[in-house]
């Protein structure tokens, strides 16, 4: 095998290698660091997901899934971000032959300090870069019967990761891959390190939606094929990158466990509420034909409506009759690359048969002196959209509740139409407003005097005040002493 032959192999090999690594170096530290706000499931019983229902790849399905552990409560949402890359900030570079063996490979504990060193022509690891875990690979040995005789080392694998807010991350990630050869050479470097700019919060499914979702294989992706059964410990949410300049983080929920031979189980669900529709009218008689709009956030692929009489539509904006009245629940389940979401609106569409209106009223006060005001209300059934009252005395009025005012006595018939458009209804009250005449008016006569003016000026009479009453008593009191002096004196 020529030496271009065999490098490409061993980059192919690499590739598979160190995505593999990177993901039990970082998820392995999540199972052992996430603590989850939760609640029971079932109230502490184990839910097992039976072998079948979730595929690990195209080809094989996996055993029976168990969650023995808590699912989380909380977040109901979570932050985006737009990744942004500056030069320097995503490249990949080979720096020597990686199929050699060589004696004084970097040991894996000192990798971290190595590379340390080796980044500082690079700009330096990133301050929130995180060790993620290293793997030595090797050159084996073997006999034609396939014995192992000896096995050299090549190389060192050594892998860093960036987390977003503390919480996992899938698909195309912030991470710095590094192989060293000999002494801290510098074999081979990638790195992608995006700058991530806030959005906003969008809202996420529940996680009891997200352990119904994987119980239906609807899943982003496994990480590892396996078909033995999975132990899941640890439920929390993450994000899915792209990797791309502008590209938006998506929210995720990630099932963190071990196989029975105790082999890494993470599985992905997509977490972001996307699915949203419109429609109109929303409600009619039968026969009512109802436009659905689609208004997801992020344009789906693929759509299934359920209509809520037994009928469903997998086009984006469908039209839809229906023949029987009724009130209807409609959902719509939308699919994008990551996944699906469910947006379920109850009692969203209402449906009635023809019912023509029924008409009645009532009015108040129904007899009384002129001029009477009456206070007419519609009482009519089966929803009128028109009226038309005869207040039986040559008026009339479209008012729905109006007030009409009788100025001559008489006895009335009041009549209403009524309409809507699926019908007609009058109803006519004879005699239902009485107008008495109101009593007659009294008006008392007060009796007049007719005062006599005499011709000649009377002669004006002397009068007296009378005398204070204090001069009365003191002059009758003087009185009574002049006559005892007279007596006196004679």
């Amino acid at each position: 095998m020529n030496s271009n032959v065999k490098k490409a192999l061993l980059l192919i090999l690499l590739i598979g290698i160190s995505a593999v690594l990177l993901l039990i170096g970082v998820n392995f530290r999540f199972v052992e660091n996430e603590q989850v706000n939760s609640s029971l499931i079932d109230k502490g019983t184990p839910l097992t997901i039976p072998g079948g229902n979730v595929q690990s790849d195209e080809r094989s399905f996996i055993g029976s899934i168990i969650i023995n552990t808590t699912v989380p409560t909380s977040p109901s949402t979570l932050p985006i971000y737009q990744q942004h890359y500056r030069e320097g900030d995503k490249f990949s570079k080979r720096f020597g032959d990686n199929w050699d063996p060589r004696p004084n490979v970097t040991s894996e504990k000192d990798a971290p300090e190595v590379v340390k060193k080796v980044m500082e022509q690079f700009g330096g690891l990133p301050p929130d870069a995180q060790y993620a875990g290293s793997y030595t690979e090797y050159v084996e040995h073997q006999t034609r019967s396939g014995e192992l005789i000896r096995k050299e080392p090549v190389m060192i694998n050594v892998y860093y990761r960036k987390l977003i807010d503390g919480r996992p991350v899938s698909g195309d990630k912030d991470q710095i891959n590094l192989e060293l050869g000999e002494n801290g050479q510098l074999l081979n470097i990638y790195k992608s390190w995006s700058n991530l700019t806030y959005v906003q919060n969008i809202p996420i499914i529940p996680a009891k939606e997200a352990v119904e979702k994987l119980q239906l294989g609807d899943i982003v992706g496994s990480w590892n094929s396996f078909d033995d059964v999975v132990y899941i410990n640890n439920i929390t949410p993450g994000y899915h990158l792209y990797g791309e300049e502008g590209s938006v983080t998506e929210p995720c929920w990630f099932f963190i466990g071990k196989t029975g031979s105790g082999k890494l189980a993470v599985f992905e669900v997509y977490a972001r509420q996307f699915a949203n529709f419109t429609s109109s009218p929303t409600s009619g008689k039968v026969p009512l034909t109802v436009n659905f709009t689609d208004t997801s956030d992020i344009p789906p692929k693929q759509w299934l409506w359920d209509f809520g009489d037994g009928t469903n539509a997998t086009e984006r904006n469908p039209a839809h009759t229906y023949s029987t009245a009724g009130t209807y629940n409609v959902s719509l389940v939308a699919w994008n690359e990551l996944g699906s979401d469910t947006m379920e609106k109850a009692a969203y569409i209402t449906v009635r048969n023809p019912a023509p209106p029924v008409a009645n009223f009532t009015g108040s006060p129904a007899t009384g002196p002129a001029p009477l005001m009456v206070s007419f209300n519609d009482t009519s059934m089966n929803i009128p959209t028109i009226w038309l009252w005869d207040f039986g005395d040559g008026t009339n009025t479209t008012v729905q509740n109006p007030v009409h005012t009788y100025s001559t006595p008489g006895n009335y018939t009041v009549s209403l139409d009524v309409a809507n458009e699926d019908g007609t209804n009058t109803i006519t009250k004879p005699v239902y407003i009485i107008v008495t005449t109101p009593p007659p008016t009294t008006i008392t006569t007060l009796p007049t005097t007719t005062a006599t003016i005499p011709t000649t000026k009377p002669t004006p009479t002397k009068t007296h005040a009378p005398l204070p009453v204090w001069i009365s008593v003191a002059g009758i009191a003087g009185a009574a002493l002049v006559v005892r002096r007279l007596e006196k004196w004679t």
